[in-house]
């Protein structure tokens, strides 16, 4: 704030003061002067006995608001506070969800859980499960893509206890989707190769790019997105490939699997899951890594709609 806003927030309430003390002094001077007619009156003789009249209730506070550019305006009385719902006041720590549709067929989700915060939750949605984490009130406010055009959204808590609701997401039927979702380091990464594009060309797609906002894509080009907190023990996560909304064009899926320290000499276990016309097919994918010895290489797993098969191994 420069000083001569400050000055002038400085003066406006001065003269609030200031005022409000004047109108205490006259008030009290004319309070003084009925109480000491009063008195005359009651000691003369014959005089009438004083008749007690009813006083006004005071007025409600008026509550001064200082604006910052120095002007003061009243706001009116405050309202009475609402008292808390039925069955919140019933039970304070039921947890509430909210869904509400989006562009591109996502899920927004709200949800209000006052006593589970800073915890490790499941959503789940038509196959999809995923983690995420309550904050420090226990509200979570995330999106979720649509798989079905009527979609049913829960939250699994750490009690077993859920929270569940309801959203019709008409665009989910005439919107494809492919999903592939895993539990903790068994890690894979989902691409995208739209009209003919190769890697590191306009078409690829991973969810390493930057996703605009779903009301900003282009009407054509699909997307690839991550859900899930990687950050919570046993985190589930998921990638999800949109289809472009024109299905004149072609896309290629392609799914890596990078041999590392965590991933060498096991197998790697995750799901697809199928999405089209608001139907969802689920299948597993088991993939046996090389020994540690190909630490660096990524097995490429192409025709994963709807078999699976490693082509290679680079």
């Amino acid at each position: 704030m420069d000083i001569k806003r400050r000055i002038g927030l400085s003066a406006g309430i001065l003269a609030i003061g200031l005022g409000a003390g004047h109108l205490m002094q006259t008030r009290a001077a004319k309070a003084d002067a009925v109480r000491q007619q009063t008195v005359t009156e009651a000691a003369l003789p014959g005089a009438p006995a004083p008749v007690a009249t009813a006083q006004p209730a005071p007025a409600a506070p008026v509550r001064l608001a200082s604006i910052t550019d120095g002007a003061t305006r009243a706001l009116p009385p405050a309202g009475p506070v609402p008292a808390p719902s039925a069955a919140t006041a019933a039970d304070p720590c039921r947890a509430t969800l909210e869904l509400v549709a989006q562009p591109r067929a996502m899920i927004g989700l709200s949800l209000r859980a006052p006593c589970n915060a800073n915890e490790r939750v499941v959503l789940r949605h038509a196959g999809l499960a995923v983690t995420a984490r309550t904050s420090a009130t226990g509200a979570l406010f995330t999106t979720l893509p649509a798989l079905a055009a009527e979609a049913r959204v829960s939250v699994l808590f750490r009690d077993a206890g859920t929270a569940e609701a309801r959203l019709p997401v008409p665009d989910a039927a005439a919107t494809r989707r492919f999903v592939v979702q895993w539990v903790a380091d068994d890690g894979f990464q989902l691409n995208a190769f739209e009209d003919g594009a190769d890697y590191g060309t306009p078409g690829h797609l991973r969810a390493t790019d930057t996703v605009p906002a779903p009301d900003a894509l282009p009407g054509k080009g699909g997307f690839i997105a991550q859900f899930g907190d990687a950050g919570v023990p046993l985190p589930m996560l998921a990638q999800v490939y949109t289809y472009p909304a024109d299905p004149t064009r072609r896309a290629e899926i392609v799914v890596e699997a990078p041999v590392d320290a965590g991933t060498c000499g096991r197998e790697l276990l995750a799901e697809t899951l199928s999405v089209r016309g608001g139907t969802v097919a689920v299948d597993d994918l088991a993939v046996s890594m090389p020994d540690c010895t190909a630490v660096g290489d990524i097995l490429v797993l192409k025709n994963l709609d709807p078999a699976t098969t490693v082509t290679a191994a680079n």
